[in-house]
């Protein structure tokens, strides 16, 4: 679970929440608008049955999303990635959209005997239709910039966490290879699976832990005394799992 790389769940509720509300509110209205137009009015039918199959994945893809927040198994790159999908379709969507308003306007004046017996003329129904398309493209682009911004803080956390891991940020000599002694860089594989062997339970070593026995092994290897140098906790360790006092 990616969790274990921050100290707090990476996601704010204050903003997922809006986001969600927002766009299936206005998904919901813009897929009524233009069932109505298919049906009633018949404006350029091709058109509207885009808009629609468009709007209807978006929608799924947002329940998805919300869904995996629920099960927390919404994971930064997964959310980028649903989040870059639903833009990149909403773009070419307001694309289309926004052809249609120009090519409507270009047109000469509309005729009453067009189908459009409420009065309401087929460029101020694309004018409504380019409106709301235009304001949840704003929406999709705002979220895919949080996720963007969540990725990048999520990988930055992992690198630390592996760094930590590694202990390259727990022992400076160790991490400069000019000081630490001949083989100390096949120190670390074999000091995590020896302490990995005695927590079987934990997924990766404590890094207090690992330090600690960083710091012993390498002192053996510079010369230094076992009991002079062991520290508490790998002593406690040690003894607990019926090493020699």
């Amino acid at each position: 679970m990616f969790y274990k790389f921050h100290s707090k769940s990476p996601w704010l509720k204050r903003v997922l929440v809006p986001f969600w509300t927002f766009q299936l509110i206005f998904m919901v209205t813009l897929m009524s608008f233009f069932v109505w137009v298919l049906a009633c009015v018949g404006f350029h039918r091709n058109t509207n049955i885009v808009v629609l199959i468009i709007s209807g994945v978006c929608m799924v893809l947002s329940v998805i999303e919300i869904i995996l927040f629920v099960v927390i198994r919404l994971y930064p790159l997964t959310y980028l990635i649903l989040q870059l999908v639903k833009t990149i379709m909403w773009l070419v969507l307001s694309a289309l959209a926004a052809a249609e308003s120009r090519r409507v306007q270009k047109a000469t004046k509309v005729d009453e005997d067009q189908g459009y017996n409420s009065g309401v003329t087929p460029e101020y129904l694309v004018l409504a239709g380019l409106g709301e398309t235009l304001v949840l493209f704003v929406t999709f682009l705002a979220a895919l910039t949080y996720a963007s911004i969540v990725y990048h803080r999520h990988r930055r956390a992992k690198a630390r966490f592996l760094r930590s891991v590694q202990g390259a940020d727990l022992f400076p000599v160790i991490a400069d290879e000019d000081a630490s002694p001949v083989g100390s860089h096949r120190i670390f594989r074999a000091l995590r699976n020896s302490i990995k062997g005695l927590s079987p339970e934990a997924e990766v070593p404590y890094p207090a832990e690992l330090k600690e026995a960083v710091e012993v092994t390498v002192l053996r290897e510079l010369g230094g005394d076992w009991d002079m140098y062991e520290l508490p906790a790998t002593r406690s360790v040690r003894n607990f799992k019926g090493g020699r006092p």
